[in-house]
């Protein structure tokens, strides 16, 4: 597998050499010890490249490209949004790493009203990490782009971050039993055509009455399960995450 690297928004032609930043050089040049010649993938505002390492040199520090041709996309084919319930300790980290993995592209740390931790404090300051982490699992996972990860610290706040209720279906993710199945809500949706889904994953202790209520007469969300047993928050995501991305066809070929 050829390693990835994530060019800055500009305009990149081909005939050009590109210039690696010096953060990115780094890494290639002095810990992957990339040699001349070499080739990698570098991903230009979403579209993948096959290119040659024109120039790697270690003092002073370069890195420099020559794209050859387009490189086949590994995104997938719908959409996928998570609005995590903020979850104490490392727990966060690891559903962010993992989900990027799986193929999430945008990530909303929600403070719910029973969770542990403080979004408020040091909000920058976690979300510029789960960034990092975010875009460090994008390039190993072979993706096309880097999640966004944004912070939500009140309903407003939620509101304002999720995509237009007309194109997307908001899923909440519920150990109650009077929800639909996963399963069979994505495959009513698929068949209407809705491309973009956002699960809703709980904290440790779930979502209150009150956040249900408002996710489903507000944000028009569905209720749904994903079995007959109590999975933990660090789990749920990623179950859900797996239904919906088989039943749309994404993992075809991979299981």
């Amino acid at each position: 597998m050829m390693p990835r690297i994530f060019m800055p928004e500009q305009e990149l032609k081909m005939g050009q050499v590109w210039m690696v930043d010096e953060a990115q050089a780094h890494h290639f040049v002095r810990v992957l010890r990339v040699r001349n010649g070499e080739r990698l993938v570098a991903v230009v505002q979403g579209e993948p490249w096959l290119c040659e390492i024109d120039e790697a040199q270690q003092s002073p520090l370069r890195l420099t490209l020559r794209p050859i041709s387009r490189y086949p996309g590994h995104e997938p084919h719908i959409r996928l949004t998570l609005v995590q319930g903020a979850a104490k300790g490392e727990k966060m980290d690891d559903i962010f790493q993992h989900m990027t993995e799986l193929g999430v592209s945008h990530f909303i740390a929600y403070q719910t009203e029973r969770s542990v931790i403080q979004l408020t404090k040091k909000r920058q300051e976690k979300r510029d990490r789960w960034q990092k982490i975010v875009n460090e699992a994008a390039a190993q996972s072979q993706r096309d782009i880097q999640p966004l990860v944004t912070v939500a610290c009140s309903r407003n706040e939620l509101e304002q971050q999720l995509p237009d209720r007309a194109e997307a279906t908001c899923l909440v993710c519920d150990e109650l039993p009077q929800g639909n199945s996963l399963g069979k809500a994505v495959e009513h949706e698929l068949k209407s055509g809705k491309r973009h889904f956002v699960l809703f994953i709980g904290p440790e202790g779930g979502f209150s009455d009150a956040e249900r209520q408002w996710f489903y007469h507000q944000l028009g969300a569905i209720g749904v399960q994903l079995g007959p047993r109590q999975l933990r928050t660090e789990t749920a995501g990623l179950v859900a995450a797996s239904i919906v991305l088989q039943l749309s066809g994404d993992l075809e070929g991979n299981l």
